[in-house]
């Protein structure tokens, strides 16, 4: 069974520092509703999710959001993240995500969940194709880097087996902490990796057995064609555009 683990929490622990000033983002309202109460909606959509818990946020009037779930949120990404995973406790593996992205859709998740659930891994990283992103959203930028298989960023999103992560707390931490900069993957393993990675050398299998060796869990890295994904709200560039088109 799937759980999915939704983070209404200031800083969401999958991108960089939100630039909105005092504001939350997983809360800044858009049509009608929160960004968080979106990705709910989605996760709630999807076959094959058993439980969505949603974590912090309990400022908003709004709260649960929808949520199976709903629990109190603290300042460390990696603790809310725990608190999720435990709370989706009849659940073997589970998807983790941030509350700001308005642009996810059902497809795009459930591909994600199908293209991870294959690997049978244990941490599974999304990653984007840099056209879809440009395609899907030509006003926006993204960060994105080259692998063997072409230029991608990466999705805000993780695929991990609950049990492991619940016996290993410490991971997790360290498993945000590289989707947020790939970069480190390289480092923890060898300089020449960091060397390859940033010539765009690297590809798909390589970023896995780098992520085994730095995590000590089976690890896979998947392209997916799901700009939402990859497309979330932390600047203010990010919330004129999402209210544009979602208005």
């Amino acid at each position: 069974m799937l759980g999915a683990v939704i983070l209404a929490t200031r800083d969401t622990g999958f991108s960089g520092a939100s630039e909105l000033g005092e504001q939350s983002a997983p809360l800044v309202e858009i049509a009608g509703g929160t960004l968080v109460e979106r990705v709910v909606a989605v996760a709630q959509a999807t076959e094959g999710l058993s439980r969505v818990v949603v974590v912090g946020g309990g400022e908003s009037p709004s709260a649960p959001f929808g949520a199976d779930v709903h629990l109190p949120g603290c300042d460390l990404p990696a603790a809310n993240l725990l608190a999720g995973l435990m709370a989706c406790d009849d659940c073997t593996h589970a998807a983790l995500l941030p509350g700001n992205l308005p642009f996810l859709t059902q497809a795009e998740l459930a591909g994600f969940l199908s293209a991870a659930e294959d690997t049978r891994a244990d941490i599974v990283y999304p990653m984007v194709p840099r056209e879809a992103c440009e395609a899907g959203f030509p006003e926006l930028r993204r960060t994105c880097f080259g692998l063997a298989e072409g230029e991608v960023t990466g999705g805000n999103a993780l695929f991990v087996n609950r049990q492991a992560l619940v016996a290993n707390p410490e991971l997790i931490e360290r498993a945000v902490q590289i989707r947020r900069e790939p970069w480190r993957l390289a480092l923890m393993v060898s300089p020449l990796m960091v060397l390859a990675f940033n010539a765009g050398r690297l590809g798909l299998r390589d970023i896995a057995q780098a992520a085994e060796k730095a995590m000590g869990l089976k690890a896979a890295a998947v392209i997916v064609d799901a700009p939402g994904l990859a497309t979330d709200v932390r600047k203010p560039i990010d919330l004129r555009v999402a209210r544009e088109r979602l208005t």
